[in-house]
């Protein structure tokens, strides 16, 4: 039977009683949980996400139960990236780096200490693995993925047809209009969006650094994002013609990668954007 989704629970102890519903055989410190949890709850940001939040404190305790299940969802995960057909080698330290950085204290401590559980676990650690995918590119001697396996390269099965002849359609488009859409940003947005995606600085890190508030950093960035998504439906629809509500099916594809294919397109030298 599957997990109850997290939800934004509004006072501890009702957090509380999900998280314990959600994993009643999970060993963890309550009183670390709340601690946890009212530090973020605090924030001016949405409420955590208590089965989340409560799941990853069952790991940072070093629950085995909880251990076994995050190097199965870090695994899920990296799935997800096969379209940088990674050898099997290459995926596999991929998941072992992740897993260390996640539990194993580093120069900002434990990883996985950082999760504020404002999203899903398994979205934040598909980012975690998105920027160790990224890095390894960097460095690999091999060719990189195509523009559109990026922008385009949700996994599964029952969409393996679609986004194939959504890349034959439409090749060249996409990695044209993304980039003019990131080249549309303000040199402070795109500082931002490179600085969160690829040098893995946390919204409080970035607050610090530009001397404002949390809930300022994020409105910068939620607004970043929205940009780029607009500029790419603008731009696409007006550069291949294809009817509005084409694109935006298109677009729900796109939208659902934009982390991963913003942090690519920052990690490259931008090419020149066409009119």
């Amino acid at each position: 039977m599957p997990r109850p989704l997290a939800t934004g629970a509004t006072t501890y102890e009702a957090a509380l009683a999900e998280a314990k519903a959600a994993w009643p055989k999970l060993r963890v410190d309550t009183g670390a949980f709340e601690r946890r949890w009212r530090e973020l709850a605090d924030d001016d940001g949405p409420a955590p996400l208590a089965i989340d939040l409560y799941f990853a404190q069952a790991c940072l305790e070093g629950d085995p139960q909880a251990l076994a299940q995050l190097q199965q969802q870090v695994v899920a995960q990296l799935q997800l990236l096969s379209h940088f057909r990674f050898s099997r080698e290459d995926q596999e330290e991929l998941a072992q780096q992740v897993m260390t950085a996640l539990l194993v204290a580093g120069p900002k401590g434990r990883k996985l200490g950082q999760f504020a559980a404002r999203a899903p676990l398994h979205s934040w650690l598909r980012m975690l693995l998105s920027r160790a995918a990224i890095d390894r590119l960097r460095t690999s001697k091999g060719p990189p993925p195509a523009d559109e396996d990026v922008l385009l390269g949700l996994p599964g099965p029952q969409r393996d047809a679609e986004l194939e002849s959504l890349k034959a359609k439409y090749k060249g488009h996409f990695s044209e209009v993304f980039r003019f859409a990131i080249k549309s940003l303000t040199p402070r947005q795109r500082n931002l969006l490179r600085q969160h995606y690829l040098d893995d600085l946390t919204l409080e890190e970035l607050a610090a650094l530009y001397k404002v508030h949390r809930a300022t950093v994020a409105r910068w960035m939620q607004e970043a994002r929205l940009q780029v998504m607009a500029v790419t439906r603008e731009e696409l629809a007006r550069r291949t013609g294809i009817p509005r509500a084409e694109v935006d099916s298109v677009m729900q594809v796109v939208q659902s990668r934009l982390e991963l294919s913003a942090a690519f397109f920052l990690s490259v030298p931008a090419g020149p954007a066409s009119g």
